[in-house]
């Protein structure tokens, strides 16, 4: 009689560590396919953020702008030097804009917009180390709505292009402000940086035609040139002339 229970204990004991390795691998694996659909959702959270972020800047220097001309700076004295401002920044000092900073964007005497190093925070480092615009880039240019209607007249508009962004960034700025992911392709984009001259390099045509007829301020397209295949970049109008 002794011998039977001690075999009927140990079966359950048995059974009871069957059950539990079950149970650890039912976990496990609910933990791992956890791990996978948190880290797709982490993505598209943070394209979301970049993309929130990068909307918010671009309107912090379009207000800037704007209260800068109510401050009587010309559009040809607007400045996009960057810090320190003592003239190393060669791409964009601006000899027309006063020698006291008021018409300079990012200067604390100026639109005092605080200067974002995109490298450091939006851009996809795969494409931008390569590359010339690495960072942010203040270019004249002129964006139409489509292959005959440009915005305003016929002069340049002034841009900032935020290069090398993600695609889930590029989709979720043209969801935004196009109330559509589509991604336009662009093969030939020409600009100048700006300095103080509204030079006419070209046009950018409506990357999007005929699926939109129309262009917003902010858009994002995939940039075949003079960027990779395959790179993506947003466009503001920050002055439409």
């Amino acid at each position: 009689m002794q011998k039977i229970i001690t075999n009927s204990q140990s079966g359950n004991a048995l059974f009871l560590i069957l059950i539990a390795v079950v149970l650890f691998a039912a976990l496990s694996y609910a933990v791992s396919q956890s791990g996978v659909t948190g880290g797709h959702n982490t993505g598209r959270e943070n394209a979301k953020l970049v993309a929130s972020e990068i909307n918010n800047y671009i309107v912090s220097l379009k207000t800037s702008i704007t209260r800068l001309s109510l401050r009587n700076c010309s559009q040809e004295a607007l400045s996009f030097e960057r810090p320190p401002f003592d003239g190393s920044d060669t791409d964009y000092v601006n000899p027309n804009s006063p020698a006291n900073f008021t018409c300079h964007i990012f200067h604390p005497d100026g639109g005092a917009v605080n200067y974002i190093n995109a490298n450091d925070k939006w851009l996809d480092m795969g494409f931008a180390s390569n590359f010339e615009y690495g960072d942010l880039a203040f270019m004249v240019s002129k964006i139409r709505f489509s292959s005959r209607l440009n915005i305003g007249t016929s002069a340049s508009d002034l841009i900032v292009l935020v290069p090398y962004v993600s695609k889930g960034v590029c989709e979720d700025i043209n969801e935004k402000n196009l109330g559509n992911k589509t991604i336009g392709v662009e093969t030939n984009i020409v600009g100048t940086k700006f300095t103080g001259s509204y030079v006419v390099p070209g046009d950018i045509d409506n990357p999007f035609s005929p699926s939109f007829n129309f262009l917003p301020d902010t858009y994002c397209i995939q940039s075949n040139d003079p960027y990779p295949a395959d790179s993506y970049a947003i466009y503001s109008i920050l002055l439409a002339r």
